[in-house]
């Protein structure tokens, strides 16, 4: 049976032959140490194509890159905006209670025709000056001290006598209070408290978006990491192919066997290639995922650095230590930003609500005020009379208003507590994702773990095998087909251990962004010794 696969194959190959150079691993570019035997590998680590491109070369670990993010990402840009803009929202809703002085001058000039003898015309200017302080407070109500001094010159055709100067103004306090609509800390101060909780809220969820970047940049790092490791394994595996070529073609000029049976070596070391090139392209798009996560561009330049990690794999793998998952589920209802950023948002909604609630009552105001006022032609009996207070006004008025219907009130307090609803659900949906995320990590954590246990017996049992093909080859008693099959499988064993270590660790990190405490200076656990 294996006979005839191998002659189906060597007939199909064959076309192939007729159209590709027989050396084609010989005209293929590669780096120079890409030719050197396999024992000569093993000495000296491979040197990937892509680390000989010229320009900028940036060897970086995971913490650099962290550090890196955290201050040149642009998504995080973004998210400090709307941190600035929520903190100057709240700067407005302070300045209602800002104190305010006034003052306004006013110049008028009149005349007025004769209209009796006891009404003569006249012709008159009037200066007048405004100034003062005004203050509300946060029940609502508002306090104003005002000074208004004035000056009259005037003429009058008349034979009485007239005076043709004139010094009026008053000195005024008054005070408005609201006691219904618009009243008291529920209503007055709803905005602004609303406002540094969104600030509050707002920096939490540029907290929980600089920790979502850092997992990106871990999954993205380690991504690097990975594909990198797998153009060696795709490379090393190549290597071996082009060594059972060559034996063939050493086979063949000894004469023990026909030039047509390296067809099938031929096709295997160009698949091989072919794999080198893909794995070559996946080295350039990890390292543009990481360059968009840690690399500022301000420059076009910056796409063409180079990066090369710097962390290694070593032989141990990390040893993780998961908490109970109640635990680790209290501690993340404590830690996580969004979470909390969540509650600040529902605490947010229900002083709308309650302020919502107070628009709802009719309008009823309070004010009052005391003065005193005069008018003289002498300056300092003006003063006398207006600073000691001799003809004191006083006023007291309270003000009723309903709106029939109080159509808007209503619809405002009816949204106002579906916002509320809203807000709830949210922290809700929250608590939720959150619950079902730190599940999943937890079993792919520990699913990872024995994965990668098994990935690296399956490299030992295909080490195995591919050495037992090689020498059943050379006692014939097995075909080629079966050799390039076994080296196939150690290749594909060798990139699934080394993707389960990397996402092991690429794991960890999503972990603590899970439990909301990954930061720039977070680092991987003790190896294990």
């Amino acid at each position: 049976m294996i006979k005839v696969v191998c002659v189906v194959l060597l007939s199909v190959t064959g076309l192939v032959s007729q159209k590709k150079p027989e050396a084609n691993s010989q005209n293929r570019p590669s780096p120079k140490n890409m030719h050197q035997s396999p024992s000569k590998e093993a000495k000296k680590p491979i040197l990937l194509p892509t680390d000989q491109r010229p320009g900028r070369h940036l060897h970086l670990g995971l913490r650099q890159c962290f550090e890196l993010g955290a201050v040149e990402n642009q998504d995080l840009a973004v998210s400090r905006l709307d941190t600035l803009i929520a903190k100057e929202d709240f700067e407005r809703t302070r300045g209602v209670f800002d104190p305010a002085f006034f003052t306004e001058a006013t110049w008028t000039r009149s005349e007025s025709p004769a209209r009796s003898s006891l009404q003569p015309s006249s012709r008159s200017q009037t200066y007048l000056l405004s100034l003062g302080a005004r203050k509300t407070f946060d029940t609502g109500g508002t306090l104003e001290l005002a000074f208004s001094p004035g000056y009259l010159e005037q003429k009058v055709n008349s034979a009485f006598s007239f005076p043709s100067t004139f010094f009026f103004g008053d000195v005024k306090l008054s005070l408005s209070q609201p006691l219904l609509r618009g009243a008291w800390g529920d209503s007055v101060l709803a905005d602004y408290r609303s406002a540094r909780l969104e600030v509050r809220a707002s920096r939490k969820d540029f907290k929980r978006r600089a920790q979502t970047v850092l997992q990106q940049i871990a999954e993205a790092y380690y991504g690097l990491v990975f594909v990198r490791e797998d153009f060696r394994v795709k490379f090393e595996s190549l290597e071996i192919s082009r060594e059972q070529l060559r034996r063939t073609e050493r086979k063949i000029r000894l004469g023990e066997l026909a030039s047509k049976d390296k067809v099938a070596d031929q096709a295997d070391v160009a698949r091989k290639e072919e794999e080198l090139i893909l794995a070559e392209n996946a080295i350039l798009e990890g390292e543009d995922r990481l360059k968009r996560l840690i690399l500022p561009f301000r420059e076009v330049e910056d796409w063409e650095v180079v990066l090369i990690p710097t962390e290694e794999l070593g032989q141990n793998d990390v040893g993780l230590v998961l908490p109970p998952f109640s635990q680790a589920l209290n501690q993340a209802h404590r830690t996580r930003a969004d979470i909390l950023a969540g509650r600040d948002r529902v605490q947010k909604a229900l002083l709308q609500a309650k302020k919502a609630r107070w628009d709802l009552y009719p309008k009823l105001d309070l004010s009052g005020s005391v003065s005193s006022d005069a008018i003289r032609d002498d300056t300092g009996k003006y003063q006398e009379d207006v600073f000691g207070f001799k003809f004191p006004d006083y006023s007291l008025k309270l003000a009723f208003e309903i709106p029939i219907g109080n159509l808007a009130a209503k619809a405002s307090f009816r949204k106002a507590r579906l916002e509320l609803e809203k807000a709830r659900r949210n922290l809700r949906v929250l608590e939720i994702d959150l619950a079902r995320d730190l599940r999943k990590v937890y079993r792919t954590l520990r699913a990872q773990k024995k994965t990668i246990e098994a990935a690296k017996h399956s490299v030992d049992l295909a080490q195995a095998n591919l050495e037992t093909e090689k020498i059943r080859l050379n006692l014939d008693s097995t075909t080629q087909f079966e050799v390039q099959r076994r080296n196939q499988e150690l290749s594909d064993a060798r990139s699934r251990w080394l993707k389960a270590r990397l996402d092991y660790r690429s794991s960890w990190f999503q972990l603590q962004s899970i439990l909301g405490t990954l930061s720039p200076s977070s680092i991987l656990p003790t190896q294990k010794k």
